[in-house]
């Protein structure tokens, strides 16, 4: 691949760049969903093991920008996305409980 600076011109016949959503925050991700195993008996806990799973995904994201294999908005896409499935998760089994 030819090496491109921030805004430069795409050449013609390249082909596009496959680092959206951010593997390795996605590798750490999932441990955001752990949070569930403690709801509704422990919700504190729940909270910490879910932002710690953020925190996870967080960090090694930022390792790959470091690396500048990505960009920040990757990284914070990637955990956007992965709160939002849990939370919807959440939302729905809450839903089921409440209404069998």
């Amino acid at each position: 691949m030819p090496y491109m600076r921030l805004l430069d011109s795409v050449p013609v016949g390249l082909p596009p760049g496959q680092c959206m959503p951010a593997g390795h925050a996605s590798s750490a991700l999932w441990l955001a969903s752990l949070a569930v195993f403690w709801l509704p008996g422990k919700p504190r806990f729940a909270l910490v093991t879910y932002l710690g799973g953020l925190a996870s995904g967080f960090i090694l994201g930022w390792f790959q920008q470091m690396r500048g294999a990505h960009f920040l908005t990757h990284t914070l896409w990637s955990v956007w996305i992965a709160g939002l499935i849990v939370f919807v998760l959440i939302f729905v089994y809450a839903q089921k409980l409440l209404n069998p």
